[in-house]
């Protein structure tokens, strides 16, 4: 599974790549930016274990800003657009 990351005012959110982030998500973090697309192996087992938890309750996941720099500076990812 491939997902996608945005920049919120103060969160960090991952939505799968096939879905655009949620109205909710909007609602409850402001306005979203998207930053990139990332395979879910540069996520660890429990990392993506949570996340995937989290898609199926709300339909994006709140991930903390150290896994979100990690990814940022792990690989180049790719432009979303």
């Amino acid at each position: 599974m491939d997902f996608r990351l945005y920049a919120a005012r103060r969160a960090w959110l991952i939505v799968p790549d096939c879905m655009q982030a949620s109205q909710a998500a909007v609602e409850r973090y402001g306005q979203l930016e998207p930053v990139g697309e990332f395979p879910s192996d540069m996520l660890d087992a429990a990392e993506c274990a949570r996340i995937v938890a989290d898609f199926d309750r709300d339909s994006f996941a709140v991930v903390d800003e150290g896994i979100a720099r990690r990814l940022l500076r792990s690989r180049a990812p790719v432009p979303v657009g």
